[in-house]
């Protein structure tokens, strides 16, 4: 296939679309299984994201290093409890709402 185009930005792009869904799930009422469902699929996309970068570099002595610390990232997105990738998103998006509730101006019935 001569006139292929690898889209090497587009595992990136789902793994951001899947985080995105799980913090909707995480603010809203979802039931325990979808969102650890959301979690499963965050984590394959991590590791197909990690795949992804390791596929654009090109196997030499430089890149070794490198290589080797997204082997190693992929080990430990396979092995890390999915209630432990579900805390890091929740602490996020703790964070995301004290900065929010911070950058925003005080309502008439805030004072």
């Amino acid at each position: 296939m001569a006139s292929f185009i690898p889209r090497y930005q587009k595992k990136h792009l789902q793994l951001k679309q899947r985080e995105g869904e799980l913090m909707a799930l995480l603010q809203g009422a979802a039931k325990i299984e979808i969102i650890m469902d959301a979690v499963e699929q965050v984590r394959h996309s991590r590791i197909r994201a990690l795949k992804e970068k390791m596929a654009k570099l090109l196997p030499t002595e430089v890149n070794t290093s490198q290589v080797d610390q997204w082997q190693k990232q992929i080990v430990d997105l396979q092995t890390i409890a999915a209630t432990a990738i579900l805390e890091e998103y929740r602490q996020k998006l703790t964070r995301l709402k004290e900065a929010v509730s911070i950058l925003r101006p005080p309502r008439r019935g805030d004072w």
